[in-house]
Formats: C-alpha cells, structure tokens, sequence
C-alpha cells in the first residue's frame, strides 16, 4: 500500500521469507513482489487505522540473531534502530528478543519440530525373523536345547542294557579249534545303538513339535510323556503367535521412523537444516556443551537459500528443523505440486507453545493501536482463517488414509520378499546334503558283518 499524493510518508514494514506468513515473489523489486496470509492482515491493519505502509526487505536476508557486542542483524535490527515502524512477520518471542523490542499480543503460538522424508516399505530379507525379537528368540533356542537334552537323557536312562551275569562254561570253538569267551561286544554295541536312537527320538520329537509337524515317535513313560506335552504345548503357542504377528505384519506393515524427536536425531547421521537467524539456530550457538542442541552443530547446515534446498527434504537428504507452522507449508505446497504426502513431523516437538507477535520499537504509539485490532481478528477467527487457507492440504495430508500415500499404500509381493525363506530353504538343504553326504562316508556300509542282525564280535581267548 503507497502513499497518495501529498499524504504523509508511509510506515516502513519489513518482512522476510516465511511460508504461508509471507512469500516473497521478486524480493528485489521496487516495491518487492509478495504475497501471503499476513499482507492481508496488514492490510486490515492498515485500513483501519488510516495509513499506507512501504515494504522493507532487510539486507541480511533473515530475522535476526544478536551479535557478540549486543547489536542485532536482519528485522530485529531494524526495529531496535527505529528505522521501521514495525516488522511485517510475526517473529517467535524469546527472551533475548523481549529484551530489545516490543512485541504486539500473540497472532499465534507456535512450536519446533523436525521435518524428514517418511520412509517406504521395502522388501526385508529378515523380515521373517521380526514377529519376536532377538532376546525372545535365543530364549526359545535355549528352551529347545534344555528340552532336547531332558528328553535324551530319560530315553538313554530308560535304554540302557542291563549288566548281564557271566558263565564260566560259556565258551564255543572257532574255526581253527581254539576256544572264544562268550563275551562279545553285544553290550558295547547294543550301548551305542541305545544313544543313537535315543539321540534321533529326542531331536524328531523336538523339532517336530517346534515346526508342527507329525511324527512316530511315540513317548514311553510318565516322565517322557510329561516332558513331551509340556514342549507340544509350549511349541503351539508359540508357533501360533508367530504365524499370527508375520500375518500382521504383511497385512498391515508398520513403518519405523528413523527419529521421533530431536534427542533421537542428533543420534543419527542425518544432516538438519537450522534457517540462520532463527530462534533455534541463536539457542543452537548458545547451547553449552552438552546440551541437544551444542550436539545438533555437528550435523546442522545453515543455508544461505533455503529455497535451493528444500526439494532435498522430502527427498530424505536432509531433515529440518523449523517452526511448525512453516514446516506445515513446506507440505502443503509439496502436496499441491505432487499429490503426494511423502513427509512426516516429529511427534514430540521442541521448544513447544511459543508465541509468535509483530515487532515494535520500545515506547510504540502504533503497538497500542494494533494490539486491540489483532486481539479482535483472533477472536473473530480471522487469523486462523487466513492461516489454514495458506496450508488447505495439509488437513489432507494428516487425514489417515491419506497421510503418507507415496510411501504407505499396499503393493505387490515381489522376489525380494522372499529372499530371507529362500536363504533359510537352501540353508536347510545344505545341512540336509552335509548330514547325507557324511553318514555315506562315515556309516558301516550295508551288509557288513557289524550290520547283520544277531551277529557277535568274539574276542579270541
């Protein structure tokens, strides 16, 4: 809004870059090209109170930060040098702010938060092995070993041959005339066939009842019966559980978020744009070692144009850490550009419930004068009207069957789904090949006398 001829001077209004607050189109321009929901705002200001402003864009490029020897940069420089009448973008109230200028009564509150790429499902080779977790799975194993170990040993007590008395005419002549003592190595044999078997029943009964399966082996005895429906039982329910979570998880596939807060960022690798000037980057430079934010330094990037980089947000090259209002935008305009919504918010925000007020040079008569028309556009719902019209998708964007529809609709099962049951398969097959090919190497060949029925190593005498 210009001055008419031979009214007084307009009121000078800086602004700066703040989607949807204030957008500037040409900031180079005379008067600079912009639009945005608080032009609007101004303008009612203005219209009531009967002036005419003159636009600012500060040389800086930015809001402010406060320098080493007390002096400020960008719009808060402005103001507290009296060289504008007040700011055109609201600006967060901090205490180091509060200090230097006056600001008007709350347009709106405000809080920190993050901005990343909403990660995709992908296939997942061990996505088979996630309905339990690794301790869960280690305790079955131990189970599974602990029962195999009980059941062998109540077999093998239970197998064992009887010490059978010796007979001093127990002898018979051999080929050659000579005289055999009738003790043969029946005991060690039939000893070594009784932990054979012993060791194939408990291993069949095990693992079968692990992988519900059938089996003939058919348990003798109280302690060996109890033993097996303890385990028949126990494997049940856990191969029930099982089958119901991967069910589950392919039905309904959860997505895990690389952070959820900024304690969990700064232990990740990912790089964070922090806008300089801002609140958070003045905290960020402050911050005493130690602190979330002095560890943030090491993976924040401070652009000079924001504007360059942020296409590279939703494609997961860097996160960003803003105001949430502005974060809002960023999705809404992606959302309008791709009709996609492939970004999320951290849940748990950082410096929340933060004002966000114009700015005014101490002792302002026109503070006075514009605090009770905002005070009267908030309450009338004014403001949050010409807000949500600046960010109208994002309601689409958070609805629940919409949120995420770039990254987490359905799709098709392909090959690489099943790459993790095929290495498991295979490993099943090689180990069965290994067991094959070593009982062909290592067993007595058939028909050898060791193997025929009823046959007795004599030891000559």
């Amino acid at each position: 809004m210009t001055a008419a001829a031979g009214s007084p001077p307009c009121l000078k209004v800086a602004v700066e870059e703040w989607a949807p607050f204030v957008m500037l189109i040409d900031r180079y321009s005379k008067p600079p090209k912009l639009n945005g929901t608080l032009i609007s705002v101004l303008d009612i200001i203005a219209q009531k109170l009967n002036f005419c402003y003159e636009i600012v864009v500060p040389r800086e490029g930015y809001w402010g930060a406060q320098l080493s020897n007390g002096s400020w940069t960008g719009i808060m420089g402005m103001v507290v040098r009296k060289e504008i009448a007040m700011s055109g973008t609201v600006l967060t109230i901090g205490e180091a702010r509060a200090k230097a200028v006056d600001f008007s009564v709350p347009l709106y509150t405000d809080q920190l938060s993050i901005l990343y790429k909403l990660p995709s499902i992908e296939a997942d080779l061990t996505g088979f092995v996630k309905p339990y977790t690794l301790s869960s799975w280690l305790l079955f194993l131990a189970t599974m070993v602990v029962v195999f170990i009980m059941t062998f040993f109540v077999q093998w007590s239970r197998a064992r041959p009887l010490p059978r008395p010796s007979f001093d005419g127990g002898s018979e002549i051999d080929d050659d005339g000579g005289r055999t003592s009738i003790r043969t190595v029946r005991k060690p044999l039939e000893a070594e066939r009784s932990v054979r078997a012993s060791l194939w029943t408990s291993c069949l009964g095990t693992l079968t009842a692990l992988l519900a399966q059938s089996s003939s082996w058919l348990p003798r005895g109280d302690s060996l019966r109890i033993i097996a429906g303890t385990w028949l039982l126990m494997a049940f329910i856990l191969g029930s559980v099982y089958r119901s979570n991967l069910k589950a998880m392919l039905i309904l596939p959860k997505l895990r978020l690389p952070f959820n807060s900024l304690e969990e960022l700064v232990q990740t690798d990912i790089p964070c744009i922090v806008l300089n000037g801002s609140l958070v980057h003045s905290y960020m430079m402050l911050a005493p070692e130690g602190n979330v934010l002095h560890k943030l330094r090491q993976q924040a990037v401070v652009p000079k144009d924001f504007v360059a980089l942020a296409p590279d947000v939703p494609r997961g090259k860097f996160a960003f850490l803003a105001s949430e209002k502005g974060l809002l935008y960023l999705i809404h305009a992606h959302f309008a550009l791709s009709r996609k919504c492939p970004m999320y918010m951290a849940s748990e925000p950082f410096l929340a419930a933060t004002s966000l007020s114009f700015a005014f040079p101490f002792n302002s008569s026109l503070k006075r004068q514009v605090d009770p028309i905002i005070q009267r556009l908030k309450e009338s719902g004014i403001l949050d009207y010409l807000h949500f019209t600046g960010i109208r998708n994002v309601e689409i964007c958070f609805n629940s069957k919409s949120f995420g529809s770039s990254t987490n609709t359905q799709r098709s099962f392909n090959l690489r789904d099943f790459y993790g049951v095929f290495c498991v398969y295979a490993g099943g097959m090689l180990v069965g090949l290994v067991s094959f090919l070593l009982e062909l190497v290592y067993s007595p060949r058939a028909g050898s006398p060791d193997t025929l029925p009823g046959h007795h190593v004599a030891h000559t005498t």
